[in-house]
């Protein structure tokens, strides 16, 4: 008796052949020869297997996205541990000091009214990326600004750019991720989010003693511009039917 066989693409398994009334490829009961091998073969290289190629791993993009995260807490909490520097290089006072902190947060709560609308219409792969780079374009201005006018500025720009961090994960998460992980996937990103408050308190002063703050936000602001580049080439596709290996 001839059975005939199709091939079903498993992204992490490769091919695997199925029962069908399909003629694909032919085996005989005995298993000695493969009838079609070579069209089996063909078909096995062709451009629909390669289909790791195709979905990025969804652990990847869940690192994208905490890695971003992180940065955004260390910009909020990071002037705090800078304040007696930016005192001496920059001339700031008491009230232009605090201007220059609250400004951080005055342009992040402005852009969450219109976030929601444009995730939904233009979505966060590209809202995402413009919006990271426009932090990381904050940071190295606030890193080489010479006057309160100039730092102020930056600081605004950084808090533009990591006001859709939050926002963008969770459609991030809505749109690739099976809905039964959502919670489970905030819990984490949150949870690894914080990690940018600790890097902002003792390392950051620990920088900035040994090679000065503004390395230190070149330095951010270069790996924030290196991110953004990975969501946009890595967020192509809108569902990922996986989950990565410690939320299974």
């Amino acid at each position: 008796m001839i059975h005939s066989y199709y091939l079903s693409i498993d992204p992490f398994g490769g091919a695997k052949k199925r029962r069908s009334g399909s003629t694909l490829s032919k085996l005989r009961p005995s298993g000695r020869r493969v009838e079609g091998l070579t069209q089996f073969t063909s078909l096995t290289k062709s451009r629909n297997y390669i289909v790791k190629k195709q979905y990025p791993k969804p652990f990847l993009i869940f690192s994208i996205l905490s890695a971003l995260y992180i940065f955004s807490m260390f910009y909020r909490v990071s002037n705090a541990v800078i304040a007696p520097n930016l005192i001496q290089d920059l001339g700031l006072n008491a009230e232009t000091l605090g201007i220059l902190g609250g400004a951080f947060f005055c342009s992040f709560a402005l852009l969450q009214i219109p976030l929601g609308p444009m995730l939904d219409r233009v979505g966060p792969r590209i809202v995402i990326t413009a919006f990271s780079l426009v932090g990381a374009l904050g940071a190295f201005l606030f890193a080489f600004g010479e006057s309160f006018t100039t730092a102020l500025l930056g600081r605004i720009l950084i808090g533009v750019g990591m006001a859709c961090i939050l926002m963008g994960a969770m459609k991030v998460f809505i749109l690739r991720f099976p809905p039964e992980r959502f919670a489970t996937l905030v819990g984490f990103f949150l949870s690894i989010g914080t990690l940018g408050n600790i890097f902002a308190a003792s390392p950051l002063a620990y920088f900035t003693s040994v090679v000065g703050w503004r390395v230190a936000f070149i330095f951010a602001g270069g790996i924030t511009s290196l991110l953004a580049f990975l969501v946009f080439r890595r967020g192509k596709k809108k569902r990922e039917e996986f989950s990565f290996f410690f939320l299974i």
